[in-house]
């Protein structure tokens, strides 16, 4: 058997037309946008503030203490990882500067496509 004659026949020989990603790429600046704008609403809000304050500063300290204490490396783990979801969640300011730079990208992707 020609094992040549059997890459020939099944490559494709159509050249792939490039994938215009202008549109999702446009979309998902206008969510990037709207989320960065309900941050920074939110970040404004006494309300906010006060959840920061009274819910979300004390989970942090109650998780922080907890992991001083413990022994277990698992719990540690555990520990460690909620404390981490814990910083990024409470701190609006830095999650909207996230979304800021994935705009940024975003941005700079669609200026090379214009």
């Amino acid at each position: 058997m020609n094992n040549s004659q059997l890459i020939v026949e099944n490559v494709d020989m159509e050249i792939p037309t490039p994938v215009d990603t202008t549109p999702i790429l446009r979309e998902n600046a206008i969510k990037l946008e709207k989320i960065i704008d309900a941050f920074d609403k939110i970040n404004g809000s006494i309300y906010w503030k006060l959840l920061q304050s009274e819910v979300f500063d004390g989970v942090l300290e109650a998780l922080q203490r907890r992991m001083r204490n413990e022994k277990d490396p698992n719990q540690l783990f555990k520990l460690q990882g909620q404390i981490a979801w814990a910083e990024k969640f409470s701190n609006l300011p830095k999650l909207a500067e996230v979304y800021r730079k994935e705009l940024t990208n975003i941005t700079k992707q669609l200026k090379k496509h214009e």
